[in-house]
This record gives structure tokens, C-alpha cells and sequence, in this order.
């Protein structure tokens, strides 16, 4: 008895926290939706293609099943980038959806300074000053500037999924870090 009662109650338990999730996120897909209407002149048979229902459904699955608020607002660009016909290719937007299913928080937060990074370093007028991701990360993230280890394995692992590349050479035949798509391109 004792069991059916511990059974019930994990499933009571899950099935609440998961139609929470599951309503937060619908609401937060509708108000997405609703930006790409009014922002972009997006009529509803627009939104309607195979490439924004599979992108709606691989993000809804992530969504729901992981509570990482930088996860959703991750998913969240990549539905706004497809609906506003600025995402990558259809294999290559799949891709990046498994990738942001796997990805942690810290990943998440690397990949976003390093995408703005060099806005910050053109406005301070500046060429870059780290040769390196882990020096990077750990000089400019909080997160990070305890733990050289946790920055070289978190960019290790970028380089791996293929979010990062660690140097991408230039016209004028000078290095920078990057990545295999321009900000505006991103998944997320």
C-alpha cells in the first residue's frame, strides 16, 4: 500500500509541475507568436509552415521537460529567428534544437557573451585582448573567475557540439574566436 501511495504522489507531484511548465511556456510561445504578427507583419498562414510547427514542436518538448529559464529564452529566440525567416537551414535548425536540449545553463551563458563579445570589444575600440575561450570566459563571467577548469571544459565542449570554433581566421590573415554562424543567423 505504502508503494501505490508513494507512486501516486511522485506522479501527482510531476504531473503539476509539468502542466505548469507546460502553460507557462504556451503562454510565453503565444505572446512569441503574437511579436512575430505584430513586429514582423507575420499573417497567421505564415506561421503556419512545416518549418515553424516542427520548430514549435522540438522546442516544446525541451521547454517543458528542463526548467532553465536561459534554455526557454534560448528556444524562445530560435522560434522568433524561424518565424522571422532569419534561422538557419531546416537539418541545420534541428541540430541546434538537440544541441540546446543538451547544452547547461553555463553553456548557454558562455555562448551568449562570446556572440556579443566582439560588439563590446569594437565599442571599446579595442582589438581583442584573449587569444584563448577559457581566459576569455574566465577574465569576463563571474561564473567563471574562480574556476579556470570549468571555463576550458564548458569551451571544449562548445568546440565539441560545434557551437564554437576555436579560431576563425580573417581576411586580413589575423585570428578571433568565433562561431560557425553570424549572431544574426543563430539558432538562438
Amino acid at each position: 500500500l505504502a508503494a501505490v501511495s508513494s507512486v501516486s504522489l511522485l506522479e501527482a507531484v510531476l504531473g503539476v509541475a509539468s502542466a505548469r511548465r507546460r502553460q507557462e511556456w504556451e503562454q510565453q510561445v503565444t505572446d512569441a507568436l503574437q511579436w512575430l504578427s505584430d513586429a514582423h507583419n507575420k499573417s497567421e498562414n505564415d506561421l503556419r509552415t512545416d518549418e515553424m510547427i516542427d520548430a514549435v514542436y522540438r522546442a516544446s518538448q525541451i521547454a517543458i521537460a528542463d526548467s532553465t529559464e536561459a534554455k526557454r529564452v534560448a528556444l524562445l529566440n530560435a522560434l522568433c529567428n524561424v518565424g522571422a525567416g532569419m534561422a538557419p537551414s531546416r537539418d541545420r535548425q534541428a541540430v541546434m534544437m538537440r544541441l540546446l536540449d543538451e547544452v547547461t545553463d553555463l553553456h548557454i551563458r558562455a555562448l551568449g557573451f562570446l556572440l556579443i563579445r566582439d560588439f563590446i570589444e569594437l565599442e571599446a575600440g579595442g582589438q581583442p585582448q584573449f587569444t584563448d575561450v577559457p581566459s576569455l570566459l574566465v577574465n569576463k563571467l563571474t561564473v567563471f573567475q574562480e574556476n579556470q577548469q570549468l571555463a576550458e571544459a564548458v569551451a571544449k565542449e562548445l568546440v565539441a557540439m560545434g557551437l564554437l570554433e576555436d579560431m576563425v581566421e580573417e581576411e586580413n590573415g589575423l585570428f578571433h574566436m568565433g562561431t560557425p554562424w553570424s549572431p544574426g543567423k543563430s539558432i538562438t
